[in-house]
């Protein structure tokens, strides 16, 4: 649709709950176990509508026919982190499909501004929840090591001052050739050997 509002809106929480739904009734989260996929934005929509995703086979036979208590225990295999999502009412949507260890605070910088994070931040802590959930919220939320490529984002001073204050081991992956980032933009090769890898494992 040619609207005039920016994507952050509402596109990107669409994109998330597309690439959620995707993983859920393409089976690719139970295939691949052992990853832990961390939902941006509170998992989109997807955390909302549940129940309607639920009993979607029941509607649509080119679906995948699962039941509907199956499709909520793929639900509850993401964590989701609550960046510019820190509501009451996005926690209690929550509830349905994750257990308190798998939300985890994020912030959106730095595509979000400090006044943003801030009024966020503010909202978070004003919400009621048990203490236990905060604290799961609130230990979880800086990994041990974070590997990015070598966008200007990740490299920014500023950011490596966040890494340092919060102990993350920041790492770079090694920096592709032009002509490799072409064939893999073009054919998707390490997509395909990453699939290879990921079928073979066993544990």
């Amino acid at each position: 649709l040619d609207l005039p509002w920016p994507g952050f809106m509402m596109e990107y929480p669409f994109d998330t709950t597309r690439a959620a739904v995707n993983l859920v009734f393409s089976g690719a989260i139970v295939r691949y176990p052992r990853i832990k996929f961390i939902l941006p934005h509170a998992g989109g929509l997807m955390p909302y509508f549940a129940w309607r995703l639920s009993v979607s086979p029941m509607i649509d036979k080119r679906l995948e026919q699962i039941s509907p208590g199956e499709v909520y225990e793929r639900l509850r295999r993401f964590w989701y982190d609550n960046a510019l999502a820190p509501t009451a009412e996005t926690f209690e949507c929550l509830k349905a499909v994750a257990r308190p260890d798998q939300i985890v605070f994020g912030s959106d910088w730095p595509f979000a501004n400090s006044a943003v994070i801030a009024e966020a931040v503010r909202t978070y802590e004003a919400v009621a929840m048990p203490g236990d959930q905060r604290a799961a919220i609130e230990r979880y939320g800086a990994p041990e090591v974070l590997v990015s490529d070598s966008g200007a984002v990740f490299l920014a001073n500023q950011a490596k001052r966040i890494y340092a204050a919060l102990g993350i081991d920041k790492r770079e992956i090694e920096r592709g050739q032009p002509w490799q980032n072409y064939i893999e933009a073009n054919f998707g090769t390490m997509r395909r050997m990453a699939d290879y890898h990921f079928a073979q494992a066993t544990s």
